[in-house]
């Protein structure tokens, strides 16, 4: 199985400053180190739609698993990443992470 682990897309515009949450870079690396086949995308470094990206990546990586997270206020990142994995294959499997405090 092919994996990939989403960054929502946290900044206004491309090149703007934000805070990289270590959680999601844990994850790959740990995941990794298992033998898991990941692939990771960072949308705060692409530009355009949402939807087109993923499906690029979806379709040229063959993703059957796609994981995502962020806290409460960014709650409509992440759903629209899941909304537009789903649209591109609604069979992918999605996971989401969310930090405990």
């Amino acid at each position: 199985m092919n994996y990939l682990l989403v960054m929502p897309r946290l900044v206004q515009c491309i090149g703007d400053g934000y805070v990289f949450p270590l959680g999601i870079a844990y994850i790959s690396s740990s995941m990794k180190k298992a033998g898991f086949n990941i692939f990771t995308m960072n949308l705060n470094h692409h530009q355009g739609d949402i939807y087109e990206i993923l499906k690029n990546v979806i379709d040229k990586n063959n993703i059957h698993v796609i994981a995502t997270g962020g806290l409460s206020p960014q709650y409509h990142l992440v759903k629209s990443v899941i909304e537009s994995a789903k649209k591109v294959r609604p069979s992918i499997i999605t996971v989401l992470e969310s930090p405990v405090f």
